[in-house]
């Protein structure tokens, strides 16, 4: 495979992929979102309470070299639902 196919194929992947995980944190949104109100944790002004729960790592490792990577992952968990994010 070509470098140029290879990057046309990763951007396609890609964009799919991240269109696919937006779709599905709505989703999960809403759901959090529903129950959250249907169990009455509303602030004063009606605005539902929704309580996530993050994390985020990346790679950074010392052998003679310094190395830190570009990217890394963070996670978001609804309690009540499901896996929220990751990316």
């Amino acid at each position: 495979m070509s470098s140029e196919t290879y990057r046309e194929t990763e951007t396609k992947l890609f964009q799919n992929v991240t269109e696919i995980a937006t779709t599905e944190m709505i989703k999960v949104g809403k759901k959090d979102h529903r129950l959250v109100i249907e169990a009455g944790e509303v602030d004063e002004d009606g605005l539902p309470l929704i309580t996530l729960i993050a994390d985020d790592a990346w790679s950074k490792r010392l052998y003679q070299y310094n190395y830190k990577a570009l990217s890394g992952v963070n996670c978001i968990i609804g309690p009540r639902t499901q896996v929220s994010y990751v990316g």
